[in-house]
């Protein structure tokens, strides 16, 4: 008798629009490497070049950009990827996280950068306010707060995935999670975006006008009033507070009597 062949395993990496596993390449390492490169040379060289700080900035906030695109794009097939947690779902907990990396440490970036370039002694004595410490504290901890809420519900299957991560899309950032609710629009989502996204702009504004107005040395970054970090507290807390509601699950649908199961 021929011997059957072993059932080969079955890949859970994710796969690209042909199909294939999703592989790290030579060519991301080398784009990340010449990216980091590129930021170094800009921020360095920009300050004897007569090239405005604000321009600097734009530039390094772009790299910066593409930086986590291809980190996404390797690890998960998808430019976006750096968006999708492990529900294969786009986490607004993530996007917000990602807009103030790329605004605060882009601009933290920036001036150390310009420092060096003007031949500072001391290029990275710059001052970051408390209330953007703790607006960065906020956004970090809703995001390691909200797998832990959800811990429960998923172990009991009641949060909703998807099966590929490709599945994943933008009204993930807007709907719910659980399977009793996740086609209708979560209303603690919209209102945490529109506070960040609100924050950020203004932050972004703040930070562009004092590199436009700069042309020496950097030593602090722009403060944040505190009641613009309270305000995103309690929309993250707003925001925490309706993932762990216990909510009751759909209905199964049963057999009716008068008719044939199946």
């Amino acid at each position: 008798m021929t011997p059957t062949p072993a059932p080969q395993p079955v890949s859970k990496a994710p796969l690209t629009a042909s199909g294939q596993p999703v592989r790290w390449t030579r060519w991301h390492t080398a784009g990340q490497l010449a990216i980091l490169i590129l930021i170094g040379v800009v921020g360095v060289v920009a300050p004897n070049q007569n090239v405005s700080m604000l321009l600097t900035w734009i530039v390094i906030v772009a790299l910066m950009l593409m930086f986590l695109v291809i980190v996404g794009a390797g690890i998960t097939g998808r430019p976006q990827g750096l968006l999708i947690d492990e529900r294969n779902k786009m986490s607004l907990s993530r996007l917000q996280l990602v807009l103030w990396t790329l605004v605060i440490l882009s601009g933290l970036l920036t001036a150390a950068l310009s420092n060096i370039g003007r031949h500072s002694g001391d290029p990275l004595n710059i001052m970051v306010p408390t209330q953007v410490w703790v607006l960065m504290g906020i956004s970090t901890t809703s995001l390691i707060g909200s797998p832990l809420l959800k811990s429960n519900k998923m172990a009991g299957r009641q949060i909703e995935t998807r099966g590929d991560v490709h599945d994943a899309a933008v009204a993930d950032l807007f709907r719910g999670e659980e399977t009793s609710n996740f086609n209708v629009l979560d209303l603690a989502k919209v209102q945490m975006f529109f506070f960040t996204l609100a924050l950020v702009l203004a932050y972004a504004v703040e930070l562009g006008g004092q590199f436009a107005n700069s042309t020496g040395l950097i030593s602090m970054l722009p403060d944040i009033h505190p009641s613009m970090t309270t305000l995103l507290g309690i929309s993250h807390a707003g925001y925490l507070a309706n993932k762990a509601i216990p909510r009751n699950s759909p209905p199964q649908p049963t057999d009716s009597p008068d008719q044939p199961a199946g």
